[in-house]
């Protein structure tokens, strides 16, 4: 008897604690609230209503596997609104590939991939407050409409927002990363303005590659390098580079057949040149000459685009802009009344401003040799964009070990390209 008491004390505690857990999963909106107390529970609280759920909430730790249940409630099932916002995610990171899976996406014909079949309604995510850092293709191929990016992000994976195709109006990147990755907002033709913060330094191959209507861009001051059709097959209609841009690499504008205007504010002129042309890594190439990796239209950075635009440049720049790819543009004009951008006194530009002498730039015996009658900064970019030194040189001559390769050097108000 006294056995059979127990039994029914324990059923009935058990009865208990699952009403329980399933009146705190509900919100008083219609959301099911999700509160997992450790990570990796999130399957046992959903349970059977995984499929089900429209709209969901989270409060609590979670880890891969929990993304994968939400991937599967977002691929099977009806998810359409997740808010994130007071999630703990592990190591403050939405993992890479957290909402896509290619193997289980992908749609094949008789032999072939055909393309991805994306997660059919979820439209809306609300990222987690304090999160660091969006995984590789944590976002591709989804339906998500917008995407507030916290301002504690440091990073953004290579194609985290690859191909979402309802992704529209502004993105704005948080003050704190340092670099877009390739791919990291390509072919979204809903977006319309990116702002671009004075941390970036860099803007990743392919970043904002067929944004179709992408029309506005806002750079700061601080960015040195755009690499390889970042902005391809744009809208863009101004564009107003920084001081500090040294490097715009192959067909990084290519194909922006609406530009109407550029507005470069460095005086030493970014390169512009193909990599693959007058000293690439493997041999020097005549301009004239068709590059084996490229076609023609990928040579310049701006290949593609008008070339009867007018593009402002400081006073005393020509032959610098003349020299580095710029010269196919025929209204190349010297201009005083040039715009400032934000940030344009942040200590980073010291290298750019302060740097008022001349210096001498070779190549001996396989070391990189700077020399100058004053202190001078100076930095060392790859052909991409990649600063690999930089720092002050004293009055006299400087030598620097650099692995073999092509290198853009600039000291005071010498700037050359060096073959080592």
């Amino acid at each position: 008897m006294e056995m059979k008491s127990y039994n029914r004390l324990r059923t009935t505690l058990a009865v208990m604690a699952a009403a329980f857990l399933c009146l705190t999963a509900y919100a008083d909106d219609g959301i099911f609230l999700a509160k997992p107390e450790k990570a990796g529970s999130l399957t046992e609280i959903v349970g059977e209503k995984a499929n089900e759920i429209d709209s969901l909430a989270v409060e609590g730790p979670l880890n891969e596997a929990d993304f994968n249940t939400l991937w599967e409630m977002g691929y099977k099932g009806w998810l359409e609104y997740l808010d994130l916002s007071k999630a703990k995610p592990e190591g403050d990171r939405i993992p890479d590939n957290a909402f896509f899976h290619e193997e289980e996406q992908a749609e094949y014909g008789s032999y072939f991939k055909r393309g991805m079949m994306p997660l059919p309604y979820l439209n809306t995510v609300i990222l987690p407050e304090n999160l660091k850092e969006i995984g590789e293709h944590a976002f591709a191929y989804t339906r998500i409409k917008s995407i507030i990016l916290p301002e504690s992000l440091q990073r953004i994976g290579i194609g985290s927002f690859y191909r979402c195709p309802a992704l529209e109006g502004k993105i704005t990147v948080p003050d704190g990363l340092k670099e877009l990755h390739g791919h990291s907002f390509a072919e979204c033709p809903r977006i319309t303005e990116v702002e671009i913060p004075h941390s970036v330094k860099s803007i990743g191959a392919y970043c904002f590659d067929k944004c179709h209507n992408l029309r506005t861009v806002s750079f700061s001051e601080g960015l040195e390098g755009i690499l390889f059709c970042a902005f391809r097959e744009t809208s863009l209609e101004t564009l107003v580079l920084p001081k500090s841009l040294s490097s715009i690499t192959d067909g990084a504008f290519c194909d922006v057949t609406t530009l109407k205007s550029i507005y470069s504010l460095n005086p030493k002129a970014p390169y512009a040149l193909s990599i693959y042309v007058n000293g690439g890594p493997a041999k020097k190439t005549k301009t004239s000459e068709k590059p084996k990796r490229f076609g023609q239209d990928h040579i310049y950075s701006f290949s593609g685009t008008p070339t009867d635009i007018p593009v402002y440049i400081p006073v005393g720049s020509f032959s610098n802009y003349f020299a580095l790819g710029w010269a196919r543009f025929t209204n190349l004009t010297e201009c005083e009344d040039l715009p400032e951008l934000p940030h344009s006194g942040i200590e980073e530009m010291s290298a750019y401003e302060e740097n008022i002498a001349d210096a001498s730039i070779s190549v001996r015996n396989g070391r990189l040799i700077i020399e100058s009658g004053a202190d001078l900064g100076f930095t060392v970019h790859t052909p991409d964009g990649t600063r690999i030194a930089s720092g002050k040189t004293k009055a006299g001559t400087a030598s620097i070990v650099l692995p073999e390769g092509v290198y853009l050097v600039r000291a005071g108000k010498t700037a050359s390209k060096v073959l080592i």
